[in-house]
């Protein structure tokens, strides 16, 4: 077994790991590879060895291909980028899988099969609203569904109705911040009103909302000035793409603003959610 996966889909990738095998080594730091890679070539007395997975350090493999391409050694690499240029002496030895996020059209026809693989009776219609509220982010979908299924495994039936739907499938506040931030970086003003009312309305806490967009603002910096950001490889490139939308100095400038702003009212001279709303709109 032999398999370097690769792309921005998770989700999936962590399912082809799992259809492979019930239980794998993960190795996803430098400083434990040599004694990963020394295991491989450890025989096993009761039978094979799980399969190790080389997560997100290819670069660091080049030396160890003597022990990678063995035929007896169980390993599968997973990088979570779109490209990958695996050194030229594992390549011809592992199978290629690469797992591209779906498309929204894509997520909607994977839900239908999905729900079709829980025994679930839900009109697509309904099943199309879950893409509507998650896009294609399958984690959030697969929580959904496993949500309706244990629901109507309670109730004794497999039919949902669009009023049982409506109830147990609405936007989280997580999902709100998320695309509260989403909108912000993107600088699409109406979607920024729409979710700061949805958030601010249930009384979510305002210095968490603070927080979560300094530290939004702040990454943003980072990509505009080439500074190292540490974050996922899939965060790293939506920033890049809303910092195409961003001047340098605009973004310099409102955070430092920011910052000031928040010595303000943590001496009493100002009010947070108002200043916070105002912050917001006039950076956009």
């Amino acid at each position: 077994m032999k398999y370097l996966i690769y792309g921005q889909d998770s989700y999936r990738a962590r399912e082809f790991i799992r259809s492979l095998s019930d239980k794998v080594r993960i190795v996803d730091q430098p400083e434990h590879l040599d004694s990963a890679v020394l295991n491989l070539a450890q025989p096993n007395l009761f039978g094979a060895a799980e399969p190790v997975v080389f997560r997100n350090i290819l670069n660091q493999l080049d030396r160890h291909t003597p022990a990678l391409i063995n035929p007896s050694a169980r390993v599968i690499i997973w990088e979570e980028k779109d490209q990958v240029k695996p050194p030229s002496g594992l390549k011809s030895h592992f199978q290629l899988q690469e797992f591209k996020p779906l498309s929204l059209s894509q997520a909607r026809q994977w839900l239908d099969e999905q729900a079709q693989a829980h025994s679930l009776a839900i009109e697509r219609r309904l099943l199309a609203r879950l893409v509507d509220l998650h896009g294609a982010n399958l984690h959030l979908l697969s929580h959904e569904l496993a949500k309706l299924s244990l629901y109507c495994r309670n109730k004794g039936s497999t039919t949902l109705s669009p009023a049982e739907f409506s109830q147990l499938c609405h936007p989280s506040t997580e999902e709100s911040i998320f695309n509260l931030l989403d909108a912000f970086g993107e600088r699409r003003l109406k979607a920024v009103q729409t979710s700061l009312a949805k958030l601010l309305a249930p009384g979510v806490d305002e210095w968490y909302l603070f927080y979560l967009l300094a530290k939004h603002l702040r990454q943003l910096c980072q990509i505009k000035l080439g500074v190292p950001t540490q974050a996922h490889p899939y965060v790293i490139k939506k920033l890049t793409q809303q910092a195409r939308s961003w001047d340098q100095n605009h973004l310099v400038g409102r955070l430092r603003q920011l910052l000031q702003l928040e010595l303000h009212i943590k001496k009493g001279q100002s009010q947070l959610k108002p200043e916070l709303v105002n912050w917001i709109f006039h950076t956009i």
